[in-house]
């Protein structure tokens, strides 16, 4: 099957700039962007939720271009458009693809929260629901996803303190440090995870 190649990075951080992501969420983003796992950053709190970023392996799965999910809510994944983005859930359907094959998928998704525990976005996982060992794999994409959610919320809050306590001693080294090491920390364990 033929692949289109995802947005360079700089085009892409200007999309999620455009769809007015916060600081905190675009660190959600830059951490997705490195995953080999398709996954997609939504909006939190819509009905049906719209797509503010994918990453390279999402458009590869799904034999598409990176631009043309960006602004798409998650049910146009869908047909029929049934789908809706409850965080802690995992929906499969298929997915028909631009020659008109369809594509069975599971579609995994949480929500990470910011330091007052606002959800900030949802993460959206999707995962290939074809052959042996499918199954397997989806259950432990979503649960992997339900722990970087967890893991990159907590982080939220460190990083929220750590800003709260430099600001008020001055020394404005803290909190950077601290985001730095939650990017990292909510990058590690999807950055080597496979479907």
């Amino acid at each position: 099957m033929p692949r289109r190649a995802c947005a360079d990075s700089t085009r892409d951080l200007a999309i999620v700039m455009n769809h007015s992501l916060t600081n905190h969420a675009s660190a959600v983003v830059m951490a997705a962007g490195m995953a080999k796992t398709p996954l997609a950053v939504a909006e939190a709190g819509a009905i049906d939720p719209s797509i503010m970023f994918v990453n390279a392996a999402f458009p590869e799965l799904l034999d598409s271009d990176a631009s043309s999910w960006i602004g798409r809510p998650l049910s146009a994944l869908s047909t029929p458009t049934t789908l809706s983005g409850a965080p802690g859930t995992t929906k499969r359907f298929d997915v028909m693809l631009a020659d008109g094959r369809r594509l069975p998928v599971a579609l995994s998704v949480a929500s990470v929260s910011g330091a007052d525990g606002t959800p900030l976005c949802l993460l959206c996982s999707l995962g290939d629901a074809r052959g042996d060992g499918a199954d397997e794999a989806i259950e432990r994409d979503a649960e992997m996803l339900t722990q970087v959610a967890n893991a990159a919320s907590e982080l939220m809050g460190e990083a929220a303190e750590a800003a709260r306590i430099s600001a008020s001693d001055g020394s404005g080294h803290a909190s950077g440090e601290i985001a730095l090491e939650a990017m990292r920390r909510t990058a590690d364990p999807i950055h080597g995870s496979s479907s």
